[in-house]
């Protein structure tokens, strides 16, 4: 079992969060339209069509930010947090070509309630194609 050291670095103002196989360049507690509370969503955005309609489907209050197509896809997800806000903790291609995106929770004291919390990932194109499932809190949740 290979052991994965994740290292985590704020990037200039753009607030973005590196983690090994990508980063997180937006989160808020929101959720997506359309679908039912404690849904766990997934939903790719390849370019700046899908990326407009995904943006507006999770219902963020920020401009969204400038985004490379050439080089890069989004993925769109949705959990569930109880006060203590969740944060991308893994973002890996292992060695089944799964990609794993996992989160934490680093309160120590949460009250018991449901919260929606969305992110937006940017994962290089050529990582994405390599991938054969993605893997979102210890689920399969899609194939890709």
């Amino acid at each position: 079992m290979s052991v994965v050291i994740i290292i985590t670095l704020l990037v200039g103002c753009n607030n973005q969060t590196e983690l090994e196989d990508g980063s997180v360049v937006h989160d808020e507690q929101t959720s997506a339209d359309n679908y039912n509370f404690g849904d766990k969503v997934i939903e790719i955005a390849d370019n700046m069509e899908d990326y407009e309609k995904w943006w507006d489907h999770f219902n963020y209050s920020e401009s969204r930010p400038e985004i490379n197509f050439e080089e890069s896809s989004l993925i769109f997800l949705q959990t569930t947090e109880n006060s203590c806000p969740k944060e991308i903790d893994i973002i890996e291609v292992d060695e089944e070509d799964r990609l794993i995106i996992e989160t934490a929770q680093p309160g120590t004291y949460c009250d018991d309630i449901g919260l929606e919390r969305s992110f937006v990932l940017e994962v290089e194109k050529d990582t994405l194609k390599k991938v054969e499932n993605i893997w979102f809190e210890g689920e399969a949740i899609q194939k890709y």
